[in-house]
C-alpha cells in the first residue's frame, strides 16, 4: 500500500519547469544592459533571443540533472528505504508462506543460503542446511507462527563449493499468516567464539594439570623426605651400631627415590621443550639389554620375580643408535613392570621389526605377569601424571611421568610405542625404533675402566655460597685425605686462586660473581692459576648447561646432588691432566 504522504508529481512537470527556468535565466544573463533601463519592444526581444537560447542550452543540462535527482528523491517509495539499509548492512530477507511451503528470497539471501532461484520450496532451504540443525530450525519456525513473536534461528548451511557458513535468522510473523526473516552471515563471529572457547578450555586444562602436577609432586617429594628426616632424627639418640646402619640405609634409599623423582621431572621438562638430543653411536643391543636387566635385578629379587631376556638370532651384533635413550626407555618399561609384578617373571625380547626396503628397525618388548591394567588406565597410560590407583596399596606410586617420557623418546627416535594389558593378565609394552647396521670393528682389548677412587692428596679450593654444601664438600674431600680451602663466592675464588691449588671446585650460581664469570677471570689473569683445572659444581644438569660451563673455561663438570664416585672421578681426571701437562713442559735433558 502506498503512503498517503507520497508526493504526486505530474509526469511532464519537471520538463516544463526546467525549460521555462532555463529560458528566463538565459535571457536575463544575455540581454543588453540598457534593456533594464527602459521598456523594450519586439525588436529588442528578437535581437536578444539568439544569446538567450545559447545560455539555455548550457543551463538545461545542469538543471535537468538537478530535476531528475529531485524527482528520484521525492519519488522514492518510503518502504524502499529499509531495503536499502538492509542491503548496505549485508542482510538478506526471505519470506515464507507456510500454506504453500514456498520461500521468496532476495539476492542477498540467495547468496547467503547458496540458492539460485528467487522462489523456491522450503525443502530446498532445508537441503542446504546441516542435518543436525534442521529439527531446531523447523521447531523455531513453527514457534514463530504459533506464538506471533519473533524468534532467532542459528544454523549452518553447506554452500555449493563445499564451504560451511553459519546463518543467523531473525524470524517474525507478518499479516496474512506469512513469516519474514532477516538473515546475516555470522561465520566469523562463530569461529572467533570457538577459538576463544578452545583457548579457554586449554587454559583450564593447563591449570588443572598444573594443580594435579603440584599435588603429585608434593606427595611424591614429601614421602621420601619424611623418611630421610625421620631416620636422621632417630639416629641422633641411637646407641646400637647395627640399628644406625639400617636407618642410614633407609635414609639413603629414600634420598635416592627423591633424586629419581627430580630426574623424572627434569627429563619430562626437557622432552616437553624438545631439548632432547640424539647421539647415535655403534651399540650392541645384547650388551645394552643385559646392563639394564642387571640394573633392575635388585628391585625384583626380594619378591622372587625372575628376569629373562632374549635377543633374536637375526638382530645384528652392532647397530647405530642412541644407547642412552634406549636405556632410559627400557629402565622405565622394566621398572613399571617390576612395580606391578609380585610373582612370575618379567621378560624382555629384542627382534627385527618390519621396515621399508633398505631400512632396519628393532622392536623391544617387555612382557610381565603382573596385575595388569584396567581399560580406562590403559587408554591414558602414556599421558602425563597417569598412575594406576586401583593396583592396590603398598606399591610404589611414582610420578606418572616415566611412560610419558618413554613415548617422547620413542617419537624423537622416529619410532612408536604401545601397551597392551588386561586386569589379572599382565602387560606387554613394545617400542619400535629405526636403526642402522654398524660394521663390527676389529677386536680390541677392552678399555681400562676409569677409576672412581680418590687420587693422591690434593690441595683443593672450593667456591660454594651455600654453607651446608661447603660443609658437605669439605667433609667428603677431607675424608679422602685432601687439603681443603673454602670461599663463599666468585670474587673470593678469584682472589684465592693463585695460592698453588691443584684443583678448584667452582659452584656456578653464586652471589656477587657467578662461577662462569670467576672462571673467565682466572683463565685471563695471566697468573699460574690460569692453568689450574676448574670443575663446575651445579644443580643445572642439562647438556646445554654443560657446554656453557666448558666454553667458559671450566675443565669438567659434577652435578648436584654430589655423588662421591663422580667427584672422585672428576678429581682423578684433573690430577691426570695436571701431571700430563707438567710432564709435557718438563725440559728434555741432553
Amino acid at each position: 500500500m502506498k503512503s498517503s504522504l507520497q508526493p504526486r508529481i505530474p509526469k511532464y512537470l519537471p520538463v516544463v519547469v526546467i525549460a521555462g527556468a532555463s529560458f528566463l535565466v538565459g535571457f536575463a544573463i544575455t540581454r543588453p544592459p540598457d534593456l533594464g533601463r527602459a521598456p523594450i519592444g519586439a525588436a529588442e526581444w528578437i535581437a536578444a533571443l539568439p544569446a538567450s537560447l545559447a545560455a539555455v542550452t548550457v543551463l538545461a543540462g545542469a538543471l535537468a540533472a538537478a530535476g531528475l535527482l529531485v524527482r528520484r528523491v521525492l519519488g522514492t517509495r518510503p518502504e524502499a528505504a529499509p531495503a536499502l539499509a538492509l542491503e548496505a548492512a549485508g542482510i538478506g530477507t526471505r519470506e515464507i508462506d507456510p500454506e504453500t511451503g514456498m520461500l521468496s528470497c532476495d539476492a542477498r539471501a540467495r547468496d547467503l543460503l547458496g540458492l539460485t532461484e528467487r522462489r523456491c520450496a522450503e525443502a530446498d532451504w532445508l537441503a542446504r542446511m546441516r542435518p543436525e540443525d534442521r529439527t531446531e530450525a523447523l521447531d523455531q519456525t513453527r514457534r514463530a507462527r504459533g506464538s506471533g513473536r519473533s524468534v532467532a534461528i542459528l544454523y549452518r548451511v553447506t554452500l555449493p563449493d563445499g564451504r560451511t557458513r553459519w546463518i543467523e535468522d531473525m524470524l517474525a510473523p507478518i499479516p496474512g499468516g506469512r513469516l519474514i526473516a532477516l538473515l546475516r552471515d555470522v561465520t566469523e563471529q562463530r569461529e572467533a567464539a570457538e577459538r576463544l572457547r578452545l583457548r579457554q578450555g586449554q587454559a583450564e586444562a593447563t591449570a588443572e594439570e598444573t594443580a594435579r602436577f603440584l599435588a603429585v609432586m608434593s606427595h611424591e617429594i614429601r614421602t621420601p623426605m619424611t623418611c630421610v628426616l625421620g631416620m636422621l632424627d632417630l639416629l641422633t639418640d641411637e646407641p646400637d651400631a647395627r640399628t644406625r646402619a639400617e636407618r642410614l640405609e633407609i635414609a639413603r634409599r629414600s634420598a635416592g627415590a627423591l633424586l629419581a623423582i627430580l630426574n623424572d621431572v627434569l627429563a619430562f621438562s626437557r622432552a616437553e621443550g624438545g631439548r632432547f638430543e640424539l647421539r647415535p653411536v655403534p651399540t650392541e643391543p645384547g650388551r645394552l639389554v643385559a646392563e639394564v636387566m642387571d640394573m633392575m635385578l635388585p628391585r625384583v629379587e626380594p619378591k622372587g620375580v625372575a628376569l629373562d631376556w632374549t635377543i633374536a638370532p637375526d638382530v645384528p651384533e652392532r647397530v647405530l643408535t642412541d644407547p642412552g635413550r634406549i636405556r632410559q626407555i627400557l629402565v622405565n618399561l622394566v621398572g613399571n613392570a617390576a612395580k606391578f609384578t609380585d610373582q612370575g617373571e618379567i621378560a624382555l625380547r629384542v627382534e627385527r621389526a618390519d621396515a621399508p626396503p633398505g631400512r632396519m628397525a628393532l622392536a623391544f618388548e617387555v612382557r610381565d605377569s603382573g596385575v595388569g591394567m584396567a581399560p580406562d588406565v590403559l587408554e591414558r597410560v602414556f599421558d602425563r601424571f597417569v598412575r594406576d590407583e586401583s593396583a592396590g596399596a603398598g606399591r610404589e606410586a611414582g610420578t606418572g611421568l616415566g611412560l610419558a617420557i618413554s613415548r617422547h623418546l620413542a617419537q624423537l627416535m622416529g619410532g612408536t610405542i604401545e601397551m597392551t594389558s588386561a586386569p589379572g593378565a599382565g602387560s606387554v609394552a613394545r617400542f619400535v625404533i629405526p636403526v642402522e647396521r654398524a660394521d663390527a670393528p676389529a677386536r680390541e682389548a677392552p678399555p681400562a675402566e676409569e677409576s672412581t677412587e680418590a687420587p693422591g692428596p690434593l690441595r683443593v679450593l672450593v667456591a660454594e655460597d651455600n654453607a651446608t654444601n661447603r660443609y658437605l664438600v669439605r667433609a667428603l674431600l677431607e675424608r679422602e685425605g685432601h687439603e681443603v680451602t673454602t670461599v663463599a663466592d666468585g670474587i673470593e675464588a678469584v682472589a684465592a686462586a693463585d695460592q698453588g691449588f691443584d684443583v678448584i671446585l667452582m659452584d656456578v650460581q653464586m652471589p656477587r660473581m657467578d662461577g662462569a664469570t670467576a672462571t673467565r677471570a682466572i683463565r685471563t689473569s695471566g697468573l699460574a692459576s690460569a692453568r689450574t683445572p676448574i670443575i663446575a659444581l651445579t644443580a643445572n644438569a642439562l647438556a646445554a648447561d654443560r657446554r656453557i660451563y666448558l666454553s667458559a673455561g671450566m675443565s669438567d663438570y659434577v652435578s648436584k646432588p654430589i655423588e662421591l664416585a663422580a667427584l672422585n672421578g672428576a678429581l682423578a681426571r684433573a690430577a691426570r691432566s695436571r701431571r700430563a701437562r707438567a710432564e709435557a713442559e718438563r725440559p728434555v735433558s741432553g
